[in-house]
This record gives structure tokens, C-alpha cells and sequence, in this order.
């Protein structure tokens, strides 16, 4: 087989990781791979150094009739047999591409949960016949059929960390980047500074939190458009030396290994990688009730769950945690054992190989 890959992502987010993990272990089994993404984005810049071939297009919005005619050529005269979409402007631009050539198997990776929009664009883009989906949660599985495709046309195949990125030890070197004193305890998250992500609500939370007897930071990675939102928030609260907001981490690893508690605040969440990658490395974790976390985290067990938008939750389960080492180290051992099992990148490549071959041959979606 032959894929080419549309990724319309300039930035490094848990999306285009997974399009990382999936091209590489393509190009191990030996399934010719071509990745369409923009110019000088992150993702293609680490495929390239990977020696993953890229084609780089300029993609001005999803309804780029130039975008999608180029990429209409690339399949045709490239010989391909499927073409792999992998974000809400991918779909689109293949989608209008479908439209200027006869491409027989397309297959688009959802990984959002959707936002209103007017059906009857709703209707061309999810109605298509040709179109197969995989989405990587049953929340998101679920959000497909209601905004109108058809259960057949949808296999779950739930997103895969790399279990391995796992080295420890490291943290205090970060400590030691951020200015932060050794002695403090570190509460994290890490993920795109937007709205749906709950960050505001974390700060919220942290304020309420006791401050003895031992020293407490609280460290959110990550860039976007509320950045600056952000620390104006934590300074109003008089948090300004208590909040720091690194930017985008290289070495997350070394960030996670620095962490007594790694806390996903989402408002919407399809499924939540960073989450997994702390999961899998041992750290004890609080997310919210929301899209795809609860089908991987039982509170209790794995971690806390609390509601949405409820900053006295959130501080009451991160106090609980601080406060009960034990019951915290039992949680993350479970939740390491658990993201072991089921989401491994290994797994997320047979099960998207095994995807490909039956929307080449034409058959219906399977879960």
C-alpha cells in the first residue's frame, strides 16, 4: 500500500505526535508514506530529520480550492492507494480534493470533539460515502454519528503513547531551567493555552490550595492564544511567583518526572494524550469528567475525576493527592499498568494498518 497524509497542524500538539508515531512505523513495516503538511511546521521539520518523506503545501484555511487540487495531483500521479486525513481542515481539504479526482479510499483520523456548524456543510462533509473515519475515543465515535456519519463508516482506534520516552531522573535539571526551588512541590498540566482546556480553572483551584507546610508551584506548559490571559490571571490573584508558565517543554519527560501531580482540566477532551504520557510514567493524575477521559481513568483507581469547570473540586482532589502519597502512588501504579495494556503506539499502528487494508478493500468500519 501506498498512504499520503494530509496534516494541516504548524504546531507540535498531541494530534501531530500521533501522525509522528504512525509514520514512523509505517516506514519500519515498509508501507510507503508521504506526509502534506504546511512549510517550517514542527511536525514536519521532526518527520524530515526522521527521514519520512514530506511535501510540503501551503494550506490557506480548509476551504483552499488551490490546497486541494495539489493534493488531488500528489495522489493521482503518485500512485497511491488511500488518502489519510488527520485534522477538521484535512478532512475538508480532502474532501474538495475527492472532488477533483477520483481518489477510491479515503480515511480521515478524528481526534476533536466538533463545534457547531451550519448543516448543511455538516451534511457534505460527513454524508460522503467514500469518507471512513476512526476516531479515537467512543466520545468521539459518538460525536461523529450525531453530527451525521454513519456508525459503519467509523473503527475506533484509540491514539498510542510511546512507551518507551519514559526516562526519570531528569526533573531536577528542569527545576533547576524554571527557577524553582527544589523544595517545592510541583502541581502540572501541559497542553494548547485555549479556553476548552480548563487552564483557568487550574489557577483557580491552585489558589485555594494551603501553602503549608510545604511550598507548592504550579507549572503549565504549553503555548496559545490565552498565554498571556493566563499570567494576567494568576497575578491577580497574587500568584505571579507561584504560577509559571514555561512555554512549549521539549523535554517532557524530565517536566512529568518533576510533578507530585499532573491535573488535565479540560471543559472538552476527546481523549487526552498528555494525560496518558502521565499516566505512563508513574505520575499520579486528576482529570475532568469530560469527552473520552472517563473511559480509560476510574476514579479511584487510576487517579480522581472531578467535574468540568469546578475550581473547590479540582483543589479538594489535588490536596487529597499531596496529602496521601500512598493512596497517590497506588493510583499512578494502576494507571501506568492500565495505559501499558491498552495505548501503545504499537497497538495504534497494527490497529491503523488493519484500518487502511479494509477501507482499501472496501469493507465497513469495525470497533
Amino acid at each position: 500500500m501506498k498512504i499520503l497524509h494530509v496534516d494541516t497542524g504548524r504546531e507540535l500538539g498531541g494530534g501531530q505526535k500521533q501522525v509522528l508515531h504512525l509514520a514512523r512505523g509505517l516506514v519500519e513495516r515498509g508501507t510507503a508514506t508521504k506526509l502534506v503538511l504546511p512549510p517550517g511546521s514542527e511536525l514536519a521539520r521532526r518527520a524530515g530529520e526522521r527521514g519520512i518523506p514530506v511535501e510540503p503545501l501551503r494550506m490557506r484555511g480548509e476551504w483552499d480550492i488551490l490546497a486541494a487540487m495539489r493534493i488531488a495531483r500528489l495522489f493521482l500521479h503518485g500512485g497511491f492507494d488511500l488518502l489519510h486525513l488527520h485534522t477538521a481542515r484535512a478532512h475538508t481539504l480532502g474532501f474538495v480534493a475527492a472532488g477533483f479526482a477520483s481518489i477510491p479510499a479515503i480515511l480521515v483520523s478524528r481526534r476533536e470533539l466538533s463545534r457547531p456548524k451550519p448543516l448543511l456543510i455538516q451534511r457534505l462533509k460527513y454524508g460522503s460515502q467514500r469518507i471512513r473515519y476512526l476516531a479515537i475515543s467512543e466520545a468521539v465515535r459518538s460525536d461523529l454519528i450525531r453530527v451525521g456519519a454513519r456508525p459503519e463508516q467509523i473503527t475506533l482506534v484509540r491514539s498510542g503513547i510511546d512507551l518507551e520516552a519514559r526516562p526519570r531522573g531528569n526533573g531536577e535539571a528542569l527545576r533547576r531551567v524554571l527557577g524553582i526551588d527544589p523544595g517545592a512541590t510541583l502541581i502540572g498540566s501541559a497542553g494548547r493555552l485555549e479556553e476548552n482546556k480548563g487552564f483557568s480553572d487550574l489557577i483557580r483551584a491552585f489558589s485555594l490550595l494551603r501553602r503549608d507546610p510545604v511550598p507548592l508551584k504550579l507549572v503549565i506548559a504549553g503555548e496559545g492564544s490565552r498565554k498571556a490571559a493566563l499570567a494576567d490571571e494568576a497575578r491577580s490573584l497574587g500568584l505571579q511567583n507561584e504560577v509559571v508558565l514555561p512555554g512549549f517543554l521539549e523535554d517532557m519527560p524530565g517536566f512529568l518526572d518533576s510533578l507530585a501531580v499532573y491535573v488535565q482540566p479540560s471543559h472538552r477532551e476527546p481523549l487526552g494524550t498528555a494525560l496518558l504520557e502521565a499516566m505512563a510514567a508513574g505520575i499520579p493524575v486528576i482529570a475532568t469528567e469530560s469527552g473520552g477521559i472517563p473511559e480509560y481513568l476510574e476514579s479511584g483507581k487510576d487517579g480522581l475525576l472531578v467535574p468540568p469547570r469546578d475550581p473547590g473540586e479540582l483543589s479538594r482532589a489535588i490536596e487529597r493527592l499531596v496529602a496521601g502519597p500512598e493512596e497517590a502512588e497506588r493510583m499512578a501504579r494502576n494507571a501506568r499498568e492500565r495505559v501499558e495494556r491498552e495505548y501503545s503506539k504499537e497497538r495504534m499502528i497494527a490497529e491503523t494498518i488493519a484500518a487502511y487494508r479494509r477501507t482499501v478493500n472496501g469493507e465497513r468500519g469495525a470497533s
